[in-house]
């Protein structure tokens, strides 16, 4: 039997159990977070919250859109991965650098 991960066209999103994240839910991520990242910022808060917002929201604590403990487990480990992305982009290398030789001195 072919494994179903490499029988995949590029660019699909599949889980490791081999089943696929809804375009739906991936949909609703991304409009969510734009909506919600634009409210955050009228009010001057940081966008870490808004994204804790919407996670609170579209979860099983909120409107329950998603209650899949494993598919909450593969989107959390997606958005950790997001974060680092911006909090890569907002890091100056001279300031990382600086604070590297404190640490190290």
């Amino acid at each position: 039997m072919p494994n179903q991960l490499s029988t995949t066209l590029p660019g699909s999103r599949w889980r490791p159990n081999g089943t696929r994240i809804p375009p739906v839910f991936i949909f609703l991520f991304f409009t969510g977070a734009a909506l919600i990242s634009t409210v955050a910022l009228f009010f001057r808060q940081p966008l870490l919250v808004a994204y804790i917002v919407l996670g609170v929201i579209l979860g099983p604590f909120g409107l329950e859109y998603i209650a899949d403990a494993s598919l909450l487990s593969d989107i959390a480990e997606f958005g950790t991965l997001f974060l680092l992305f911006l909090l890569g982009l907002d890091i100056k290398p001279i300031k990382l650098l600086g604070t590297l030789k404190k640490r190290s001195s």
